[in-house]
Formats: structure tokens, C-alpha cells, sequence
């Protein structure tokens, strides 16, 4: 005869199973969050991708960071200097056409170290229900060189993506004034790209 204790934890953990995935498909207050692709409502048998979008005011912001005027008027030579920049901020691999003026770079991290990594695998095991915790990120770079008549305009987008210990994936455009400015800064010694120009982004209909 089955013993009505385990009937009654087995329940419970069903209950548990139930909920979490539910809870985690609400959306964000503010529409943000956009759940790209999902493993599951009711029974999970996957991993979650969320995307997160910026709000008007953090859009706003950005287009102060993403962009500059170079008086320099050498459109390959910005392609090349703007490649040279992200190998610097580590950056690997990093590919250029410098025919369409376009730099595409990645930057791949660890959160966690070794023995951390280790140590939430035996946890794991023993307890698949504990929560999930960011362990491995990776930052796409895209950079467009527009060419002008008085120089020319260097975009910058950065977009990041961050993997749990569950295998969910939460990307987002990089929005920290930091990661620009260091990006720029040698641009600005080598082509005079010190003038900010405010490139918006507009969402189509």
C-alpha cells in the first residue's frame, strides 16, 4: 500500500513544479520583457530566453553614448581603428568589411570561478530545485562607419546576453556609459571622434 507521506510530499513538489514555471511567464510591469523563447508553461522541459528592452528615458540616454563625428575622413582607416579598440577591450574574434564599413566582435566571460562551477553542480544534484544564478555571459559588438564629406560617423552597439545554471538566456542592449567611453577613447586620439552625435532609434509600425 502506497505510504500516504510520500503521496502528500510528491504532491507538494508537483504543486511546486507547476507554479515556478508559471511565475516565471509573467511579464514585466513596465512591457520590457519580452519572452523570446520558452520551455514550457505549465511543464518545463527546457530552458527560458528573455529579451529586455530599454525604457524611452534609457533610450534617450543611449543615443548620447553610441555615436561620434570623426574629423577624420578615411572611412577603412575608422573600421580598422574602431577593430584595433574592441581586440584591445578583449574582443575575440573580431571580423571587419571594410567595403559596407562594418565591425562585428565578441567578448566572451566566465562569472564564476572553477570550483564554484563545481561546487553548483553537486548542488544541483542534490537540490534541483535551488534557484538559478548568471554563470556565463557574452557581449556582441556591431560597429557601422558611415563615411561624409567632413569626416565621418562611428555607431557602436553592444548587446549582451547572460546564461543561469539552468540554461536560461537573458539578453539586453549594454547601457552603461563606461563601455562606450572606453571604446571611443582611442578613436579620439587617433580620429578626432570627440563630437557626440546622436543617432535615434526609431521602431517601426
Amino acid at each position: 500500500m502506497p505510504d500516504p507521506c510520500r503521496l502528500r510530499r510528491a504532491a507538494a513538489w508537483l504543486l511546486v513544479l507547476l507554479a515556478v514555471p508559471a511565475m516565471a511567464q509573467q511579464p514585466s510591469p513596465d512591457g520590457t520583457t519580452r519572452t523570446t523563447g520558452s520551455g514550457g508553461h505549465l511543464l518545463k522541459y527546457s530552458s527560458q530566453q528573455v529579451t529586455v528592452d530599454l525604457t524611452p528615458p534609457q533610450q534617450e540616454e543611449l543615443a548620447r553614448l553610441q555615436s561620434r563625428r570623426c574629423e577624420a575622413s578615411d572611412a577603412e582607416g575608422l573600421v580598422r581603428q574602431s577593430a584595433a579598440s574592441l581586440k584591445a577591450l578583449d574582443f575575440s574574434p573580431v571580423f571587419i568589411t571594410p567595403d559596407v564599413g562594418l565591425v562585428k566582435a565578441e567578448h566572451d566571460e566566465v562569472l564564476i570561478s572553477h570550483g564554484r562551477q563545481i561546487l553548483r553542480g553537486l548542488l544541483k544534484t542534490k537540490a534541483p530545485m535551488l534557484p538559478a544564478k548568471p554563470d556565463h555571459q557574452s557581449t556582441q559588438a556591431l560597429v557601422v562607419v558611415r563615411p561624409g564629406v567632413h569626416g565621418g560617423i562611428v555607431h557602436l552597439e553592444l548587446t549582451r546576453t547572460v546564461w543561469d545554471s539552468n540554461g536560461n538566456a537573458q539578453t539586453s542592449t549594454v547601457s552603461d556609459a563606461d563601455s562606450y567611453r572606453r571604446f571611443f577613447a582611442p578613436l579620439e586620439h587617433d580620429g578626432d571622434c570627440s563630437v557626440i552625435y546622436e543617432a535615434r532609434s526609431v521602431a517601426m509600425p
